[in-house]
């Protein structure tokens, strides 16, 4: 029998766990809503924002409202689940321009995994760390 995990040792996450995540995730934006909780990366028109682990795509909205027009929302999910994570920060990375910000929350893994990983990859600084997040510069190359 297969042990279901929501997290980093799973292939994906059934179709219950995501609806239970989403009506959690409705319920916490109540409280606290999701363009609320985007203030603090001071998002700016035209901007890019990739938001990577974008689950319920619930941010995707105020986002695209703080971008406006001219900017661009790239939304993927499953940060915990590369497998190439230092091919695929390196590709975030050579999108990024040198005065970006990446923004990564823990998502399904311990804070000790996002940063090894980030680390490891060469192409990132780790800047700040939150409760809610690590703030990461790209590495000058």
């Amino acid at each position: 029998m297969k042990k279901i995990i929501c997290g980093n040792e799973s292939d994906k996450m059934p179709n219950w766990a995501f609806r239970i995540m989403s009506f959690m995730f409705d319920v916490s934006d109540i409280f606290s809503t999701s363009t609320k909780k985007l203030e603090p990366f001071n998002t700016q028109p035209g901007q890019t924002v990739i938001d990577y682990g974008s689950g319920t795509g619930r941010f995707i909205p105020p986002a695209s409202a703080m971008v406006g027009a001219k900017g661009l929302v790239y939304a993927l999910d499953m940060f915990h689940m590369v497998k190439d994570t230092d091919g695929f920060l390196a590709e975030l990375r050579r999108l990024t321009k040198p005065d970006g910000v990446l923004y990564l929350e823990d998502g399904h893994q311990p804070r000790s995994m996002t940063r090894e990983k980030v680390l490891k990859s060469g192409c990132w600084v780790v800047t700040e760390e939150t409760k809610r997040f690590i703030t990461c510069k790209p590495k000058l190359l």
